[in-house]
């Protein structure tokens, strides 16, 4: 449980740094850090669901194997 905090906390300072580097126009620094708090999140989410996550950082194969974990419920979102 401690390890899935301190991943979700970590994602979401990632997302308030995103907010201020987009008042401030800068947008590409702005989408690498929501990249990476995508990637926190959908590993904390996997390491609450399973237990342990992939060490990648690929948004489509953590979402993927996320989705497998939740026997395809995720489906929906990319049709």
């Amino acid at each position: 449980m401690e390890r899935i905090r301190i991943l979700s906390e970590r994602a979401y300072r990632f997302l308030e740094v995103t907010k201020y580097l987009m008042n401030k126009e800068y947008y590409d620094l702005a989408i690498f850090n929501m990249e990476q708090f995508c990637q926190l999140i959908l590993k904390s989410k996997l390491l609450k669901k399973v237990g342990i996550y992939p060490r990648a950082h690929s948004l489509s194969t953590l979402i993927n194997v996320l989705n497998e974990a939740v026997g395809g419920e995720l489906a929906w979102m990319f049709q």
